[in-house]
């Protein structure tokens, strides 16, 4: 007996300093899974933190998870909120979905973000036109004007102005007065609205638009297989606004012992470097990483400043504009 208990001494030491298992981080992931189960894996691979994630269904974009997040307020299913875009994060930010962001983020991080959410690595909207199908009587484009042009009538795409990153850039534009104009005057020349930014640049790979309205990963996944897709950073010209930029976004739904160790990495200089070497090809925003080979950096660019705050506030507003506008 003395024998037995001896042998057993070591077993229960250990399981008496053994550390207790502590739950996976869980993130509701409104970014596409492939690129997400990329940046889990560099994090993990850090941090040694194990994440369990729900993702959103293509169908519902980012706003199916997002109304999850607003329905489950009271008592939270997730641990962090993270999203390839900022304007729905605003909107739950707005509704008192998050907690309060650890201390000591990077300023830029604040900058493009919001009082309670931290935005990182983001991406462009660009044109896309086809060198196989671009009129030879027209310099290429320069600027989302270009969407308005008579003699591009009917010939142009954008994705659904009511939902995503073209949400963002349609409802940017409405909130001023030139804008709204262009918007009208886009409309007007017979935009053709599809399904999806991918859809955008498709149409304009399978010849059915001349001018497509798009964010930056889809044109660079896409011209992989369509060398003739040239992409466009629009209105970098003097005098002009900028592109809208999108950034992803991160928030903390319910601190646990790791809710913050992912934020503060997701904004690090590993965090952006991991985005921008994944599928979405990110720019960082906030960190010194190294940007995509397909993009220029930061401070090459002129990008119009969005304060998502306001765009949130007033978003069903400009919603019921768009949708009136484009007839969706």
């Amino acid at each position: 007996m003395r024998r037995a208990l001896i042998l057993a001494l070591p077993l229960l030491l250990a399981a008496c300093t053994a550390k207790p298992l502590v739950p996976p981080l869980r993130i509701y992931a409104a970014v596409d899974q492939e690129v997400a189960e990329q940046v889990f894996a560099a994090f993990t691979a850090d941090t040694g933190i194990e994440v369990e994630a729900v993702y959103d269904s293509e169908a519902a974009k980012t706003a199916g998870l997002a109304k999850r997040v607003e329905i489950e307020k009271d008592s939270p299913g997730a641990d962090i909120w993270w999203s390839g875009e900022s304007l729905y994060t605003a909107m739950l930010d707005a509704r008192g979905c998050f907690v309060a962001l650890p201390e000591g983020l990077p300023e830029a991080a604040r900058k493009f973000g919001g009082s309670r959410f931290a935005a990182h690595a983001g991406r462009l909207r660009v044109l896309v036109y086809s060198e196989k199908t671009w009129p030879k009587d027209l310099p290429p484009p320069t600027s989302v004007a270009a969407l308005a042009d008579a003699r591009l009538k009917g010939r142009c795409a954008a994705a659904n102005p009511q939902f995503g990153t073209s949400a963002t850039h349609f409802s940017a534009l409405n909130a001023s007065g030139k804008g709204k104009e262009l918007l009208r005057r886009i409309a007007d020349n017979g935009l053709q609205v599809v399904a999806s930014n991918s859809a955008v640049v498709r149409a304009v790979a399978q010849g059915d638009a001349l001018l497509g309205l798009t964010d930056s990963d889809d044109a660079i996944i896409l011209r992989k297989d369509s060398p003739h897709i040239r992409m466009v950073i629009p209105d970098q010209g003097t005098g002009q606004d900028g592109t809208v930029l999108t950034p992803a976004s991160v928030a903390i739904i319910r601190k646990q012992r790791d809710s913050e160790e992912f934020v503060r990495w997701l904004v690090s200089k590993k965090g952006e470097a991991a985005m921008a070497r994944s599928q979405m090809r990110n720019l960082p925003l906030v960190s010194d990483a190294k940007p995509p080979a397909e993009l220029p950096p930061l401070r090459e660019l002129t990008v119009q400043h969005l304060d998502y705050s306001v765009l949130a506030a007033r978003f069903e507003e400009h919603r019921a504009y768009l949708k009136a506008t484009f007839r969706q």
